[in-house]
C-alpha cells in the first residue's frame, strides 16, 4: 500500500514539474505551437465533415504538421520535460508512414502528453521506436510522424575488469609472484651444497697445520 502511494505521489510530482516546464517554455515557442494547433483544429473540422458525408478523408502528407520549426519545439519540450523517456531500440525504420494504420504503435505516456500541445478529440499522440506519431484517434491511421523525437540512450563500452583472485590480487600478479617464489626457493635449496663445495676446495688447498 505504501509503495503504491509513493508511486502515485512521484507520478503527480513529475506531472506538476512537466507543467511548470511547459509554462516556462510557452512564451518562447508560442507562435510555432499556435500554428500546429490551428493545423490540428483544421484537420478535426475536415474529419467531422467527411464523417457526415460518408466520404474518405484526404490523404495525409508527412511534414504537414511537424514542420521543421514545430519539430524543433516538440523535441525541445520532450528533452527538457523531466519525464521518463520510453525505452526504444535503435533507429526508427519500422515507423509507419502517413495514411498507414497505427498497428504496432503505443500511446504516449501522460507525462509527455502534458508537455505537448493539446489536441482535439479526433487526434492523439502515439509512439513507435524513437518517433512520435500523430494519429487519427477514430480512424486509427497515421496523420504525421516526427522522427527522432526521443533521445536515444548512448551505450558506453567499459574496459573489461582484470581477473581478480583472493584478496583482490590480479591473477597475472599472482602468477608472477608464484614464479618468483619458485625460483627463490630453488636458489635457496642449492645454496648450502654450493657453499660446502667451495669450502671443501678451499680447505683442500690450505697447508696442513
Amino acid at each position: 500500500m505504501a509503495n503504491t502511494f509513493q508511486k502515485a505521489c512521484a507520478t503527480i510530482a513529475v506531472t506538476l514539474l512537466a507543467s511548470v516546464t511547459l509554462q516556462a517554455r510557452q512564451p518562447q515557442d508560442a507562435g510555432v505551437i499556435a500554428k500546429f494547433q490551428r493545423a490540428a483544429d483544421s484537420y478535426a473540422f475536415q474529419h467531422r465533415q467527411t464523417e457526415r458525408r460518408g466520404t474518405p478523408p484526404a490523404p495525409s502528407v508527412e511534414g504537414a504538421f511537424f514542420t521543421p520549426l514545430v519539430a524543433a519545439a516538440f523535441r525541445h519540450r520532450i528533452r527538457t520535460s523531466g519525464c521518463e523517456i520510453p525505452q526504444t531500440g535503435e533507429g526508427d525504420s519500422a515507423v509507419p508512414r502517413p495514411n498507414d494504420f497505427t498497428d504496432g504503435t503505443s500511446p504516449l505516456a501522460p507525462c509527455l502528453v502534458a508537455v505537448l500541445p493539446s489536441l482535439p478529440a479526433e487526434l492523439e499522440y502515439r509512439t513507435r521506436g524513437i518517433a512520435l506519431v500523430l494519429a487519427d484517434a477514430h480512424l486509427k491511421i497515421v496523420v504525421d510522424v516526427l522522427h527522432a523525437a526521443f533521445p536515444q540512450a548512448r551505450s558506453v563500452r567499459l574496459k573489461p575488469a582484470p581477473h581478480l583472485g583472493p584478496c583482490g590480487i590480479r591473477l597475472a600478479d599472482r602468477l608472477a609472484l608464484r614464479i618468483s617464489n619458485t625460483i627463490g626457493s630453488s636458489d635457496t635449496a642449492t645454496m648450502p651444497s654450493a657453499t660446502s663445495e667451495k669450502l671443501f676446495l678451499m680447505t683442500g688447498t690450505l697447508p696442513n697445520a
